[in-house]
């Protein structure tokens, strides 16, 4: 399930965005990044460079990976697949992110 499904069929989504807010804006400062404004479960973010914006785009993916989401969620979204080499692909809920 995407977005407005998942709002709908799973009662942990507000403790999950709560995890993924606090994740999300909890890394900018590290990466010389500052929030813009929010839109619904979207961020808009600044960054001082472009590397400094996929450095932060990237330990985010990463960290999502490790949050402890809720069984509701995950019984919601899937079952998590590793790779080979034993790390996630995915595992809860799956961020998209952009930059330009």
């Amino acid at each position: 399930y995407m977005g407005t499904q998942l709002w709908e069929r799973c009662a942990g989504m507000r403790e999950a965005l709560h995890l993924h807010n606090h994740l999300l804006t909890g890394l900018l400062g590290a990466h010389r990044g500052y929030l813009v404004k929010t839109e619904g479960d979207a961020f808009m973010v600044a960054f001082h460079s472009p590397t400094d914006a996929v450095r932060w785009g990237l330990e985010a993916q990463l960290k999502l990976l490790e949050v402890d989401w809720s069984a509701d969620v995950m019984l919601h979204v899937g079952d998590p697949e590793r790779a080979e080499h034993g790390g996630w692909l995915w595992r809860g809920l799956r961020v998209r992110m952009g930059c330009h």
